[in-house]
């Protein structure tokens, strides 16, 4: 008969004869410029009333002491170990670890979640913030330099709802001009001497709209509304100042809310506009159309093409002479396109511009060609492929 598999095994079957010796104390093992002994010392001394209230006063005590827990999972994050089982394993194998436990208990990974998303919860701000204090009172930190985490996190913020610094700049000094023109008009009108200075916009359009309420009362104007019915002289000036009035208001809002940056959401004050990686809607924020398009990419693409078949030589070249063809070409249309438009024959009015008619032969002929070679090279590619491929290894 088959003998059974032994699925858990006995090794210390194997070390029968072997003599094990332990030192008496893990002290020895530990050097004395570790890392871990200045760690101990300086978590030693801390302030742990918080993290004991977090236990309860009834029941059987922890098996391992809150302040041994905390101290050992602070040297697990200096040591780069981060996951439960992966301490849990560092407490049974390490020397520093266990040199830390003082002959507690050896950790257990489910023991070390608990305390860390539990009792720790709530005084771990404490206690790293007494920490830090205590470096500080030991000369140990500068505050020279503060560094913080990068992580960029993607913002509960609808992209179309951001505030752009250079925009609002922009519209604001274009109706900084509106304002001017329109306050010469009402000086000249009512005879008097306002002034809207840059610096305080507000308060002189405030004071406009109080001189213009005080003239409709005074004067006892009539307002009107609707179509067909003609405004007065003071009710037209009184809305178009109540209007500059409130657009300077949303200016001065958003520019109090870029605090220093260049943009900033409505919906989210908080989130700033940045280029990231394609969202879980593979989406470009960079380009969130997927129309957008680099300014010489069709320049490039052919310098790039015309490179690879020069290289290739042979029949390469009558690629290299297709592209400068090409280009003249293209140079020639785009040179009658912007010729016409920018520089109009003077006198000649084109009355084709105010009629349709059908696009005759010169028109349609291109077109036509374009379109059978289209469906025939996408049909029947695979010779051509085998050309170019041949041209790119300079099999040509």
């Amino acid at each position: 008969m088959p003998s059974k598999i032994k699925y858990h095994k006995n090794l210390l079957e194997l070390g029968a004869a072997y003599q094990l010796v332990l030192p008496l104390s893990l002290k020895g093992l530990v050097p004395n410029d570790d890392s871990v002994r200045l760690l101990s010392h300086e978590l030693e001394d801390l302030d742990y009333s918080l993290l004991y209230q977090a236990y309860s006063a009834k029941g059987r005590n922890p098996a391992v002491d809150p302040k041994t827990m905390f101290k050992i999972l602070t040297y697990a994050y200096s040591q780069n170990i981060y996951f439960s089982r992966k301490i849990e394993t560092a407490s049974k194998r390490d020397i520093n670890f266990m040199w830390l436990l003082a002959g507690q208990k050896a950790l257990e990974y489910s023991t070390i979640a608990r305390f860390r998303t539990g009792f720790l919860a709530d005084a771990c701000e404490n206690l790293f913030y007494q920490m830090v204090r205590r470096l500080e009172n030991s000369g140990e930190l500068s505050k020279e330099t503060v560094f913080i985490d990068g992580t960029k996190l993607e913002a509960c913020a609808n992209k179309y709802t951001f505030v752009w610094k250079k925009s609002v700049g922009k519209w604001e000094e274009k109706m900084f001009w509106k304002i001017q023109d329109a306050v010469i008009r009402i000086n000249q009108e009512y005879i008097q001497s306002f002034c809207v200075k840059e610096a305080t916009r507000t308060e002189d359009l405030q004071n406009i709209c109080r001189f213009l309420e005080q003239v409709c009362r005074e004067q006892q104007t009539v307002f009107v509304h609707g179509r067909g019915k003609r405004k007065s002289r003071n009710q037209r000036y009184l809305e178009l100042f109540h209007r500059f009035l409130e657009r300077q208001t949303v200016y001065d809002w958003h520019t109090a809310s870029f605090q220093g940056r260049n943009n900033y959401c409505k919906t989210d004050p908080d989130a700033t506009f940045m280029h990231m990686k394609d969202d879980h809607m593979r989406r470009n924020y960079s380009d969130p159309d997927g129309s957008e398009v680099p300014l010489f990419a069709g320049f490039v693409s052919k310098f790039m093409l015309g490179s690879a078949a020069a290289e290739a030589g042979g029949l390469g070249m009558l690629g290299v002479v297709s592209l400068i063809i090409s280009a003249f070409f293209t140079l020639f249309y785009m040179v009658l396109i912007i010729g016409a438009a920018w520089f109009p024959a003077e006198g000649r009015e084109d009355p084709h511009w105010n009629t349709q008619c059908d696009p005759n032969w010169n028109m349609k002929l291109p077109l036509i060609a374009i379109t059978a070679m289209s469906m025939v090279l996408g049909l029947w590619s695979g010779p051509l492929i085998q050309v170019f491929n041949r041209i790119a290894a300079g099999g040509l």
